[in-house]
């Protein structure tokens, strides 16, 4: 490039074109048949008011304008602002449950596979003890759902292994009594 073309840089480089993205663009063209919309008053370089430009006869006149309401103790006619959302407050900890409770739980239900009856026995005992000293606190100790739980699970196993019990003394008794049976 010459030294003379106005777009080099001194180091002989062009320079890049001005930046057109500030620069405003050209109005659309006119649609065949519509009539031109009223320039706005509040865009800056339109017509003032009291200018002489004015619509066309067959174009619906401009709305008026609407000043805003000052209303009741001054309110301007916008909603207020919301209400900050209130901080809620953390959740009440939680009472620390009964250690008698948590082991009447484990020892009734070790009870159905390891030593079934005496476990029983040491759940229930454990689940009525535990039920007792969570009334006795007042709320301020928890677990009484694990004693109620244990408690059932006691006496079902109790019921259920009494039972089975029961049975086989019986099955064991009859066993005796047939082989006892003069007539063999």
């Amino acid at each position: 490039m010459s030294s003379t073309d106005p777009t080099a840089s001194p180091g002989g480089e062009p320079t890049p074109a001005p930046d057109q993205s500030t620069a405003p663009l050209p109005p659309p063209p006119p649609v065949p048949g519509a009539a031109p919309p009223p320039p706005p008053a509040s865009v800056p370089g339109a017509a003032p008011a009291g200018s002489t430009w004015s619509a066309p006869a067959d174009y619906p006149p401009a709305p008026p304008a609407q000043q805003p309401s000052t209303g009741a103790a001054g309110y301007s006619g916008a909603y207020p602002p919301p209400a900050p959302y209130p901080y809620a407050a953390p959740p009440p900890a939680a009472a620390p449950t009964d250690d008698k409770a948590v082991w009447a739980l484990v020892t009734s239900i070790a009870g159905w596979f390891l030593c079934p009856i005496v476990l029983h026995v040491v759940g229930w005992v454990l689940a009525n003890s535990a039920l007792q000293t969570i009334r006795a606190s007042g709320g301020t100790m928890g677990g009484d759902g694990l004693a109620k739980a244990a408690r059932i699970i006691s006496i079902a196993g109790l019921v259920f292994y009494g039972a089975l019990v029961l049975f086989w003394v019986f099955a064991v008794l009859l066993g005796l009594l047939a082989s006892a049976a003069p007539g063999q």
